[in-house]
């Protein structure tokens, strides 16, 4: 394992947002009894660690381990969008240019 992936094994969690870039590489081969063999690399080159979501960052996994009873989540209303109604008069077709 590489040094990104160290990294992201330290700072990367369920809840967390992150942007990975890098390439695929495949590899071919004939084994020992000459059969045709394949392999898919995935190769991580730049990562971007997102911003970090205020007290709900997951344990690490050590942190799950250690004996401790997980600790009660309060039950979290999802946030409410402010959509605006539009009326059907407001839309006119002609309006669309395509």
């Amino acid at each position: 394992m590489g040094f990104l992936g160290i990294i992201s094994g330290t700072f990367l969690r369920r809840t967390g947002i992150s942007l990975i870039g890098g390439r695929i590489r495949n590899r071919t081969w004939k084994d020992s009894s000459g059969n045709q063999r394949y392999r898919t690399e995935i190769i991580g080159e730049r990562i971007q660690l997102g911003p970090r979501t205020a007290g709900k960052v997951a344990p690490a996994e050590g942190e799950a381990r250690q004996g401790r009873p997980p600790a009660q989540k309060e039950k979290e209303e999802p946030p409410k969008e402010d959509i605006p109604v539009i009326e059907e008069e407001e839309i006119d077709v002609k309006d669309i240019p395509f």
